[in-house]
Protein backbone atom coordinates (compact mmCIF):
# COMPACT_ATOMS: atom_id res chain seq x y z
CA UNK A 1 0.00 0.00 0.00
CA UNK A 2 1.19 3.49 -0.82
CA UNK A 3 1.93 5.75 2.13
CA UNK A 4 1.95 9.54 2.03
CA UNK A 5 3.88 11.75 4.43
CA UNK A 6 2.37 15.23 4.55
CA UNK A 7 5.02 17.79 5.51
CA UNK A 8 7.05 20.77 4.44
CA UNK A 9 9.50 19.45 1.85
CA UNK A 10 12.61 20.75 0.13
CA UNK A 11 14.81 18.72 -2.17
CA UNK A 12 16.96 18.89 -5.28
CA UNK A 13 15.89 16.17 -7.72
CA UNK A 14 18.38 17.59 -10.23
CA UNK A 15 21.95 18.75 -9.71
CA UNK A 16 22.07 22.36 -8.49
CA UNK A 17 25.59 22.57 -9.94
CA UNK A 18 24.30 21.87 -13.45
CA UNK A 19 20.75 23.24 -13.63
CA UNK A 20 19.20 26.47 -12.42
CA UNK A 21 16.04 26.05 -10.37
CA UNK A 22 16.98 22.59 -9.13
CA UNK A 23 15.52 23.20 -5.67
CA UNK A 24 11.88 22.20 -5.22
CA UNK A 25 10.12 23.32 -2.04
CA UNK A 26 6.56 22.70 -0.88
CA UNK A 27 5.05 24.30 2.22
CA UNK A 28 2.21 21.74 2.06
CA UNK A 29 4.01 18.89 0.38
CA UNK A 30 3.74 15.16 0.23
CA UNK A 31 6.26 12.41 -0.12
CA UNK A 32 4.64 9.24 -1.41
CA UNK A 33 6.37 5.91 -1.03
CA UNK A 34 5.70 2.24 -1.54
CA UNK A 35 7.76 -0.74 -0.33
CA UNK A 36 10.48 1.56 1.00
CA UNK A 37 10.92 3.49 -2.27
CA UNK A 38 10.06 7.13 -2.77
CA UNK A 39 7.68 7.50 -5.69
CA UNK A 40 7.47 11.29 -5.81
CA UNK A 41 7.45 14.53 -3.88
CA UNK A 42 4.82 17.06 -4.90
CA UNK A 43 2.06 19.24 -3.53
CA UNK A 44 -0.07 17.34 -1.04
CA UNK A 45 -3.32 18.00 -2.93
CA UNK A 46 -1.89 16.50 -6.14
CA UNK A 47 -0.56 13.39 -4.43
CA UNK A 48 -3.71 12.81 -2.39
CA UNK A 49 -5.91 13.08 -5.48
CA UNK A 50 -3.91 10.32 -7.14
CA UNK A 51 -3.92 8.02 -4.09
CA UNK A 52 -7.19 8.53 -2.16
CA UNK A 53 -6.84 5.13 -0.46
CA UNK A 54 -3.28 5.73 0.78
CA UNK A 55 -2.39 5.97 4.46
CA UNK A 56 -1.46 9.57 5.35
CA UNK A 57 1.08 10.35 8.05
CA UNK A 58 0.46 13.95 9.11
CA UNK A 59 3.83 15.57 9.77
CA UNK A 60 3.02 19.15 8.79
CA UNK A 61 5.14 20.26 11.75
CA UNK A 62 8.19 18.61 10.16
CA UNK A 63 10.58 19.70 7.43
CA UNK A 64 11.60 16.76 5.23
CA UNK A 65 14.75 16.68 3.13
CA UNK A 66 14.31 13.60 0.91
CA UNK A 67 17.53 12.11 -0.36
CA UNK A 68 19.66 13.49 2.47
CA UNK A 69 21.06 10.15 3.58
CA UNK A 70 23.97 11.68 5.49
CA UNK A 71 23.58 15.40 6.06
CA UNK A 72 26.97 15.50 7.79
CA UNK A 73 28.97 15.05 4.58
CA UNK A 74 31.88 17.50 4.72
CA UNK A 75 31.76 20.11 1.97
CA UNK A 76 35.03 18.93 0.31
CA UNK A 77 33.40 15.58 -0.50
CA UNK A 78 31.11 17.23 -3.05
CA UNK A 79 32.21 16.29 -6.57
CA UNK A 80 32.86 18.59 -9.47
CA UNK A 81 35.48 21.05 -10.60
CA UNK A 82 33.49 24.05 -9.43
CA UNK A 83 33.36 22.60 -5.91
CA UNK A 84 37.18 22.63 -5.71
CA UNK A 85 37.18 26.41 -6.17
CA UNK A 86 34.32 26.76 -3.68
CA UNK A 87 36.21 24.70 -1.11
CA UNK A 88 39.23 27.00 -1.46
CA UNK A 89 37.02 30.04 -0.88
CA UNK A 90 35.29 28.46 2.12
CA UNK A 91 38.63 27.43 3.66
CA UNK A 92 40.10 30.92 3.17
CA UNK A 93 37.06 32.61 4.74
CA UNK A 94 36.67 30.13 7.59
CA UNK A 95 40.34 29.91 8.54
CA UNK A 96 40.91 33.67 8.22
CA UNK A 97 38.33 34.11 10.97
CA UNK A 98 40.00 31.62 13.28
CA UNK A 99 37.23 29.05 13.06
CA UNK A 100 38.28 25.42 13.05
Amino acid sequence: MTTIIRAQIAHTPRSPFVQDGALQAFSDGALEYYAGRTLSTRLYSNVRAGYPEAEVLDARYAFLLPGSVDCRVPFPQIRGEESVAEVRVVRRVVFSRGVS
